[in-house]
C-alpha cells in the first residue's frame, strides 16, 4: 500500500502503475496506442481502447492536460503517462519514436497542427504503413471555411442544431434555443473514433495495411439526428406526430399560434395531448414517477393490469385492434394506440391515473411496474443516481483507486464480455503526469525493433466488413442502428422480425426508414415451433447475431448465447439491454427505453429541471450512441475471433451509454465539488464566455477559455475593456452582439481565435444540404464532400423520403455505403429461404403455417414497410 497526501486529504491505495493491472486480458491485448488527444473526444476514444486491453500511452504537455478536470481521472484510467513539449526538438524525437512503436495514433487537433509538429499522418503512414492514424478535428479537413476555427464543444453543437432541436416541446412552442451541458459532439466522436480504430485493426489483420481515418466532431454530432431529420410524404394521418397530432399538423398549427403569441394556449394544447401511458406522475412522497408503457401493446396491457383499469377502458368503448390494419375512424378507440384517442378520453384516463399514483410513494410504483415488465422509473438527479445501491451493486459504476482523489466511483466499461471472468477485474487507475517516462523511453528500442518494416500486402480500403453476415433481431433504434452501421461498413444484414409486431407502426415503420436501410427483411415467428429449423440454418450461415432485450425474454425465444453457440461456435452474439451491466442483478432484467434511462440517471432532470424533467433529444441522446457502442463491441469480438477462432457473447446497455454521455459530471469521490452544471430550459451556457447570444438575425454561440479573455479586448467592435465583472461582461456582449448578423460575427471573431458559430436548426441544415438522388444505394460519401448530406428520393410506392446520409468517418475507412431504401417487412422472406435451400413447396408450407410471412399489414401496399 502507498500513502500520500492530496488536497482532499490522506489516501492509501495500491500501486498506481498500470502494469499492476496488466494481468487483465482483453480483445485489444497486445496493441499499442499513442494518445495525443486533449479535452474529451480523443482521450475518450483512447480510454475505450484501454478498457479493452490495449496498452495506451498518454502524451500530455509538461504542464499537464489542457483541461484540468476531475474527469481526467476517468478518461486516463489504464493509460501510461509521459509529458512532452511537442515544440521542443528533443521531445519531438521521442514522440516520433513513440509513433513508430505504435499500432494506433490518436489526435484531435485542428487539421495541419500535427503536420507542423512533424508528426502528421503523411509522415507517420509513410514511415510505418501498417499504422492506424485517427484524427478527430472539430470540422473536417475538407471544410474550407471552418477547418481552422477553434471548434470547442459549444461551437460544434451550435453548428449541428443541438441547441435548436434537442428539446421537442420547446422547439414546438417557443422555438428558442436551449443550452445543454451534455458534450454530445465529443461523446459521439469518441465512440465513433473507437469504431474507426477497430475497423482499421480488422483491415490490418486481413491486408497488412494501416489506415488514415478522420472522424470530425461536426460529422459525429450530426449522426444521431437521423430520425429527427427524417421526412416522409403521404404518411397516413393516423400515425401520430408531435403532440399526438397527425404528422405535419402540429408544426403548422403551433407555428401559426406562435405568430399570434398564443403561448398559454399552445402549452395547454400540448398538455392536453399527453399520452396517459407516457407521462410523469406525482406520487405520495412528492417524487415524480415516469411511466413509459405506450411503446408496445405488451407494455400497455401489463400497465392496465397493474393499474386495475380494464373495466374503465371497456366502459369507454375501447377495443384491442390490429395496429397494422386500416381501421379508419376506429383507431381512436384502440387501447393500443393512446396517442390517437380523443382529447376527452385521454384526459379522463390521465386524471384517473393521477389520483391512483397519488396514493403510493414513487419507489413503490417503480418496484410494482418493474416487476410486471413495464418500463418505468423514479426521476432522479445524476447525483442521486451514482449513489444508488443498485447502480453500484450491478457494477454500472465501479470504484477505482485514483492517485488524485482516492476511491472514486466511475462509469464502468461501455462494452463487456459476460463469459470473461478475468475482465471483471478492477479498472486500472490513471498514472500521475510523466510517471511512466523512464519505462516508456527505455522500452522504445525494443518496440522499434519489433515493429520492423514489414511491407503490406495488397488490399482494398472499401467495405471493411465485406463477407460478414449479420442477423439483426432488434427493434426500435439502438439495435437497428448497430445493424445499419455494420451494413454501411460492408456487412450483409438480414433484419428478422415477428409477423405480428408489438410496436406500433410509428415506431416500427417510421423509425425503420432511418435505421433499417441497407438491410434485407425476413418475417419469422420465433414462438412457432416450426421456426427452429429456419433459425438454425440462418445461424449456421451467420457471423454475428444482434438482439436487444433482457435475459428472460431471450431465454423464451431460444436466442441466448448458449443456445446459439451450440449451432455455430464461431458466432458473435451482441446483446443490448436497458440497464445491463457486468454484475448481473435484478436491475439488469428491467425493461426500458432511451427516455427511461434518461429519467433514471439524471439527464431529464438536468435538461428540464427538477420539477419539469424533459427528454433530451428526440431519439438522439442514448439510442443512437448505444447502437454505435454495440458496433464497437462487435468489432472487438471480431478482432478477438481472428486470434482465437472462437465466437463470443458481448454486451452493452443504454445505462452504460447514459453514464458516458454525462462523463464530465458522472463520478463521485469524497470531497467532490457541487453538482452545479447548467440545467433547465432557461440555460444559455456555462458563463459569459461560453453561451448563446442573440444577434441581428438569430443566435450565435461564443466560446473562449476564461484564461484567454484578453482576446476580447483586441476586438474594438465588442467594446470590452478587460476590467469588467462577469455580470458586466455578459451584459456588454448581449448588447453588442445584437448589432450584427451571426455570419458577420463568425467572419470577424474566428480569425482572432474566438470561437463563434451561428445556431443552425435541423430544417436549415437540410434545406442547405439536400440532394436529389435516384435511389439511396447510389450514394457513397466521399472525403471531400461537404457535410451533412440529406438525400431526397422517391420510394417504391411513390412517397417522397428525405433523410440523413452517413458521413461520420472519412479518408481510408470512409466511403460508407448508404444501402438500399429500408425494405418492406417480409420483402425478402422467400428469397432468403431459397438461399437456405428450401424448395418452393416447403416455403409455401412455412408461410401457410405462420412460421414465415411476407408482410405484416392486411393490405401489402398500405405502407412500404
Amino acid at each position: 500500500m502507498l500513502t500520500f497526501r492530496t488536497t482532499h486529504g490522506e489516501r492509501s491505495l495500491p500501486l498506481t502503475n498500470t502494469e499492476a493491472y496488466s494481468e487483465a486480458p482483453g480483445p485489444l491485448d497486445g496493441f499499442r496506442v499513442i494518445d495525443f488527444g486533449q479535452y474529451l473526444a480523443g482521450p475518450l476514444t483512447a480510454m475505450l481502447l484501454a478498457d479493452q486491453g490495449a496498452e495506451v500511452i498518454r502524451v500530455d504537455p509538461r504542464t499537464g492536460p489542457l483541461w484540468q478536470t476531475p474527469m481526467n481521472a476517468v478518461l486516463n484510467r489504464g493509460k501510461k503517462s509521459i509529458a512532452l513539449d511537442l515544440k521542443d526538438s528533443s521531445d519531438q524525437e521521442i514522440a516520433r519514436a513513440l509513433v513508430l512503436s505504435a499500432d494506433v495514433v490518436i489526435e484531435n487537433f485542428r487539421p495541419g497542427v500535427m503536420d507542423r509538429l512533424g508528426l502528421g499522418e503523411k509522415w507517420a503512414r509513410a514511415a510505418k504503413p501498417s499504422l492506424i492514424y485517427l484524427s478527430l478535428p472539430g470540422f473536417a479537413e475538407s471544410d474550407a471555411r471552418r477547418r481552422q476555427w477553434r471548434a470547442w464543444e459549444g461551437v460544434v453543437a451550435a453548428a449541428t442544431s443541438h441547441y435548436r432541436d434537442t428539446g421537442a416541446r420547446t422547439k414546438l412552442i417557443e422555438d428558442r434555443p436551449v443550452y445543454t451541458a451534455l458534450p454530445m459532439a465529443s461523446y459521439y466522436a469518441g465512440i465513433q473514433g473507437a469504431v474507426a480504430v477497430s475497423l482499421g485493426l480488422l483491415r490490418k489483420r486481413t491486408t497488412g495495411l494501416g489506415a488514415t481515418a478522420e472522424v470530425p466532431l461536426f460529422n459525429a454530432s450530426i449522426s444521431p439526428l437521423g430520425y429527427m431529420g427524417l421526412f416522409m410524404k403521404d404518411v397516413p394521418a393516423r400515425y401520430p406526430g408531435p403532440a399526438g397530432m397527425p404528422p405535419g399538423i402540429a408544426e403548422i398549427l403551433f407555428r401559426e399560434m406562435r405568430t399570434r403569441g398564443e403561448f398559454a394556449a399552445m402549452r395547454q394544447l400540448y398538455a392536453d395531448s399527453s399520452n396517459p401511458f407516457y407521462f410523469n406522475y406525482r406520487c405520495s412522497d412528492g417524487r415524480l414517477f415516469f411511466l413509459c408503457a405506450s411503446l408496445t401493446r405488451l407494455h400497455i396491457d401489463r400497465a392496465i393490469r397493474v393499474l386495475g383499469i380494464a373495466a374503465m377502458l371497456d366502459n369507454l368503448g375501447m377495443t384491442r385492434d390490429n395496429l397494422y390494419a386500416d381501421l379508419g375512424r376506429r383507431v381512436d378507440k384502440n387501447i393500443h394506440a393512446p396517442d390517437n384517442w380523443s382529447k376527452d378520453d385521454r384526459e379522463l384516463v390521465r386524471e384517473h391515473l393521477i389520483k391512483i399514483f397519488e396514493k403510493r410513494p414513487a419507489h413503490h410504483w417503480e418496484q410494482l411496474f418493474g416487476d410486471a415488465g413495464v418500463p418505468c422509473t423514479v426521476h432522479r438527479t445524476n447525483e442521486e443516481y451514482v449513489k444508488q445501491d443498485w447502480v453500484r451493486d450491478s457494477e454500472l459504476m465501479v470504484k477505482v483507486i485514483t492517485p488524485e482523489y482516492g476511491p472514486m466511483w466511475q462509469p464502468n466499461r461501455l462494452v463487456y464480455f459476460p463469459g470473461d471472468g478475468d475482465q471483471a477485474c478492477d479498472l486500472a487507475p490513471s498514472s500521475r503526469l510523466d510517471e511512466d517516462r523512464q519505462d516508456i523511453i527505455g522500452d522504445l528500442p525494443r518496440r522499434e525493433e519489433k515493429s520492423g518494416s514489414r511491407q503490406p500486402v495488397e488490399g482494398t480500403s472499401s467495405g471493411p466488413l465485406n463477407g460478414n453476415r449479420v442477423l439483426d433481431f432488434t427493434n426500435v433504434i439502438s439495435g437497428p442502428t448497430c445493424g445499419r452501421t455494420l451494413a454501411e461498413c460492408g456487412a450483409e444484414v438480414i433484419k428478422i422480425d415477428s409477423p405480428s409486431p408489438t410496436h406500433p407502426p410509428e415506431t416500427a415503420i417510421i423509425l425503420g426508414f432511418d435505421v433499417n436501410r441497407g438491410k434485407r427483411s425476413l418475417l419469422l415467428d420465433l414462438k412457432n415451433p416450426g421456426a427452429k429449423d429456419v433459425l438454425e440454418k440462418l445461424v449456421r450461415t451467420a457471423d454475428v447475431v444482434i438482439y436487444n432485450g433482457p435475459d428472460p425474454v431471450l431465454q423464451r425465444l431460444g436466442l441466448t448465447y448458449d443456445d446459439l453457440k451450440e449451432v455455430n461456435p464461431r458466432l458473435i452474439v451482441c446483446q443490448l439491454t436497458a440497464f445491463g451491466a457486468p454484475a448481473a442483478g435484478p436491475s439488469a432484467r428491467r425493461q426500458g427505453y432511451d427516455e427511461v434511462v434518461q429519467s433514471a440517471n439524471g439527464i431529464q432532470v438536468r435538461f428540464g429541471g427538477p420539477d419539469d424533467p424533459l427528454l433530451h433529444g428526440s431519439a438522439s441522446c442514448l439510442d443512437y450512441s448505444t447502437g454505435y457502442i454495440a458496433t464497437f463491441a462487435i468489432l472487438l469480438a471480431l478482432i478477438r475471433r481472428g486470434t482465437t477462432g472462437m465466437g463470443s457473447h458481448v454486451c452493452t446497455s443504454l445505462a452504460l451509454a447514459g453514464q458516458a454521455v454525462q462523463l464530465p459530471y458522472c463520478f463521485d469521490y469524497e470531497g467532490r465539488g457541487p453538482w452545479s452544471e447548467p440545467r433547465g430550459q432557461d440555460a444559455l451556457g456555462s458563463g459569459p464566455l461560453n453561451r448563446i447570444y442573440n444577434t441581428a438575425d438569430g443566435w450565435i454561440f461564443i466560446s473562449l477559455p476564461s484564461s484567454e479573455a484578453e482576446r476580447l479586448v483586441a476586438v474594438a467592435e465588442l467594446g470590452v475593456h478587460g476590467n469588467e465583472t462577469l455580470e458586466d461582461l455578459e451584459r456588454t456582449l448581449e448588447a453588442v452582439l445584437a448589432t450584427k448578423t451571426s455570419t458577420e460575427w463568425e467572419d470577424l471573431l474566428n480569425p482572432l481565435q474566438i470561437g463563434a458559430q451561428r445556431l443552425w436548426s435541423l430544417a436549415e441544415l437540410k434545406d442547405a444540404h439536400i440532394r436529389e438522388i435516384d435511389a439511396p444505394d447510389h450514394f457513397v460519401d466521399g472525403d471531400q464532400m461537404q457535410s451533412p448530406v440529406f438525400l431526397r428520393y422517391s420510394h417504391e410506392l411513390g412517397s417522397i423520403v428525405e433523410h440523413l446520409a452517413p458521413s461520420w468517418i472519412r479518408r481510408d475507412l470512409g466511403g460508407l455505403r448508404m444501402g438500399a431504401a429500408a425494405p418492406r417487412y417480409g420483402e425478402h422472406s422467400e428469397a432468403i429461404l431459397r438461399e437456405l435451400g428450401y424448395r418452393a413447396e416447403e416455403i409455401a408450407a412455412l408461410i401457410c403455417s405462420g412460421v414465415v410471412a411476407t408482410q405484416v399489414t392486411e393490405n401489402g401496399n398500405y405502407l412500404p414497410m
